[in-house]
């Protein structure tokens, strides 16, 4: 049994669980990202008063 991905086509479950990776790869780093602006404007804040 050959398994070669550059000549055959991928699967549906194949790009659908790449397309879910992607996603929530995504959505880990734009939380990260929110999560990182809102704590350094919460330090400005802080340092402020």
């Amino acid at each position: 049994m050959e398994i070669v991905l550059a000549d055959a086509a991928p699967e549906p479950g194949f790009l659908a669980g790449t397309a879910v990776v992607v996603a929530l790869v995504c959505i880990a780093v734009i939380a990260a990202v929110v999560v990182l602006v809102v704590w350094l404007l919460r330090r400005t804040k802080n340092s402020k008063y």
